[in-house]
């Protein structure tokens, strides 16, 4: 700026002047080191250097500071120092929290014009990726065969670069490069190439840094060899029908096996914990007077059985005396005597049918429930199956799975079960699809052994690379309900991935549209799951039950029709809440069942009882009851069968064993068909009392028979008279075993 300054005489002064800056300009920042976005982890020191050229046209820099987020929110700045123009400053790394991170500049220059927009985000890792071992489980045994080994590895700043198992067994270590399918590194490797014994396997797993997790260790046991099973008695005879054989084992791994005895390839007897290297006593249950092979097998951890050479035990026990059994009938057109024992061996027997305690026998029901379809390869194929045994097992029954196209098995594996006496289970269980299948169908496939008994059951399902998330949602039968009584069903919920699925699971049970009932809820599904859902009584009439599970933008539903009835004409008592009280309650309900619709089902005692004490007489009372007349000689074979029933009764209560009871019956003149209705009627007895105990008074079972022949003679289907009974709150497991009993 100039003056100038003029006096009256026009002299003018225009040589003072001073000079000014207008300044309101910010410096300008250009980050140079990082660059943007930069993973600063990689270093060999823990020093990084954070630099900025900074210019200011009109001005000079005043102040530079760098202000760091720690990436958690706990800021600190650092003042930078000018070299020639570039601010920079030297930060340990040490001071910065694993994480993302930004790096604000300040600059300011002498007129305090401010820039702060200017920043640069990097990335600290010094963290190991996060390692979770998923199969197999720590201190498996393992015995063969293609395993998959699978683990969880994931790294939240960076990616996984490298998985590695190691296997270390003192003698030949190894490493098994794995492969992964969204975050599941899995590795298959075939168990028969490892040395027998104990084996560490360790994952190494490397993020993008290198940073390195290898502390996730487990063990697993290598068992390739059977166990071998030595029996130490001789071949011998004993007067003992429980005689005792005494073993052991020995095996390279397994501290102990499940070992049992078979009498000519027979199950008998086993102890599931058997100590290995130990001479061990095997009881055999009660046995007829014979001579039996017997052999015992062991089966270690690992799944490997061997057996032992056999021996032979001979039995010339005699049973206690307890009179000559009645003589068959001779009247009704005569009876034919066929053999009481229809078989010896499973050999004796159709290929679907057991030998048991002498006769031919089906003795599994076995059907795959739920399985999944479509799945990529490298997931867990879920299925669930329901199995039910139609005789008295008692014993482990083993399931084997296979996954198998054409000859060729992709994947196995195997469970064994305990099967009580005609026990029904609903079980589920899974086996691992290897990454390397390829897209198409598949067949899986059950196998179910007891002994030497097979039967299987299979469904095809299909491979894909790319799958949906696919629900699937199965209810099982419902059957006839009373009305008024609260009952339950069951529902099976699955998806087809291998991880936690949040659902939606909503089911209505709706009459004529009108909606009844109504249930909801959220769950965490984890593959497959098994829901019961307890409904309240319902009146009578038929219903619709409507299930819909919703999974993310997918849903599966399911629908089934049933029935609520009202109580009909048979009037028996709840369970429990009447039983103390059965005398004159129950001499009226059975009176009015017995009568039918030819007598009135007011509840008279005196009739019912006449009845009654008429048919434990032996006397054949015909009573109107069908359109249909009875046969004299039918009923009299029926009275004579009690009489037969009576004596095998007799018989169990002083332990004579079955066969001698069957040979006996058989020098008796009675058939096998006869012999065996008998033995079914004592044995339904025994699970009625053991159902009931002290509150089932004798009379009552007396009862029960009466009702039930009667039932058999009006012509009314079986499963109709259990269905009732059932829903008037008896036991179905006791009532169906009396009903096929006495029908």
């Amino acid at each position: 700026m100039t003056v100038f300054a003029n006096d009256t005489a026009g002299n003018v002064n225009d040589t003072v002047f001073i000079q000014f800056t207008v300044d309101r300009t910010p410096p300008r920042v250009v980050i140079n080191v990082p660059a943007n976005g930069t993973n600063v982890s990689d270093r060999i020191t823990d020093l990084l250097v954070f630099n900025t050229p900074i210019r200011d046209t009109n001005l000079s820099i005043y102040a530079v500071i760098f202000r760091f987020d720690n990436a958690t929110g706990n800021d600190f700045n650092v003042t930078a120092v000018n070299v020639s123009g570039n601010w920079s400053t030297t930060l340990n790394l040490s001071r910065l929290v694993d994480g993302f991170h930004a790096m604000t500049v300040s600059a300011n220059d002498t007129n305090g014009n401010l820039n702060s927009t200017e920043f640069v985000e990097f990335t600290v890792d010094r963290t190991a990726p996060t390692v979770i071992f998923l199969n197999p489980s720590n201190e498996s045994n393992l015995s063969g065969g293609l395993q998959a080994f699978n683990a969880t590895v994931i790294d939240s700043l960076t990616q996984v670069n490298v998985v590695l198992f190691q296997f270390t067994n003192g003698t030949r270590p190894f490493n098994v490069t794995a492969a992964n399918r969204s975050g599941n590194w899995n590795a298959n490797v075939n168990i028969s190439t490892i040395v027998e014994g104990l084996t560490t396997i360790t994952v190494f797993a490397n993020d993008t840094l290198n940073n390195v997790n290898n502390t996730q260790t487990i063990n697993i046991h290598v068992d390739l060899a059977a166990p071998n099973v030595n029996i130490v008695n001789s071949s011998f005879s004993t007067t003992s029908t429980t005689p005792s054989i005494t073993f052991n084992f020995t095996d390279n791994v397994s501290l102990s096996a499940n070992c049992s005895l078979y009498l000519n390839n027979i199950f008998n007897v086993s102890n599931a914990a058997t100590p290995n290297n130990t001479n061990t006593i095997l009881t055999a249950s009660t046995l007829n007077i014979a001579s039996y092979e017997a052999t015992v097998n062991c089966t270690d951890g690992s799944g490997n059985t061997g057996n032992s050479t056999a021996i032979t035990i001979t039995i010339t026990a005699v049973p206690e005396e307890i009179g000559a059994p009645p003589a068959a009938p001779s009247g009704g057109g005569g009876v034919k005597v066929a053999p009481v024992v229809e078989c010896k061996t499973d050999a004796d027997c159709p290929v679907d049918k057991y030998c048991v305690a002498g006769f031919c026998e089906k003795i599994f029901d076995l059907k795959i429930l739920s399985l999944d379809s479509p799945i990529e390869p490298g997931e867990f194929l879920d299925f669930t199956y329901y199995v039910k045994a139609m005789a008295n097992i008692s014993g482990d029954v083993t399931f084997d799975f296979f996954v198998k196209k054409a000859d060729e098995t992709f994947s196995s594996g195997s469970d064994v079960i305990f099967m009580g006496d005609r026990e029904e289970k609903i079980e589920s269980a899974q086996v691992f699809l290897p990454t390397t299948l390829a897209d198409g169908t598949y067949i899986f496939s059950i196998q179910l052994h007891f002994g030497r008994y097979e039967v299987n059951s299979h469904r095809t399902f299909e491979v894909k690379h790319e799958v949906p998330l696919l629900p699937t949602l199965t209810l099982l039968d419902l059957f006839p309900v009373k009305s008024g009584i609260a009952w339950n069903y069951s529902a099976i919920l699955s998806v087809n991935k291998d991880v936690l699925v949040p659902v939606t699971f909503e089911r209505s049970i709706t009459k004529e549209g009108a909606q009844v009932w109504f249930k909801k809820e959220k769950i965490t599904l984890n593959r497959t799951l098994v829901v019961v859902d307890q409904v309240d009584g319902l009146e009578e009439g038929t219903y619709i039950l409507h299930a819909v599970m919703y999974a993310a933008d997918e849903n599966a539903s399911a629908e089934r029709t049933f029935s609520i009835t009202k109580e009909g004409a048979l009037q028996l008592p709840e369970e429990g809440k009447h039983l103390p009280q059965l005398q004159k309650e129950k001499k009226a309900l059975f009176g009015a069942a017995i009568a039918g619709k030819a007598i009135s089902t007011a509840r008279s005692y005196w009739l019912p009882l006449l009845l009654l004490l008429l048919i434990a007489l032996g006397t054949v009372v015909v009573l109107v009851v069908t359109k249909k007349k009875m046969r004299t000689g039918k009923v009299v074979q029926e009275l004579d069968i009690d009489k037969l029933e009576l004596w095998m009764g007799k018989a169990t209560a002083a332990s004579m064993s079955r066969e001698n009871m069957m040979m006996a019956a058989n020098k008796a003149g009675w058939s096998t068909e006869q012999v065996r209705t008998a033995l079914a009627r004592i044995e339904a007895i025994q699970k009625f009392h053991q159902a009931y105990g002290k509150a089932l008074p004798e009379k009552t079972v007396q009862a029960f028979k009466a009702f039930v022949a009667m039932q058999a003679r009006m012509g009314i289907d079986k499963k109709e008279v259990i269905n009732k009974l059932v829903r008037q709150g008896w036991k179905k497991e006791s009532i169906e075993r009396f009903v096929e009993a006495y029908y």
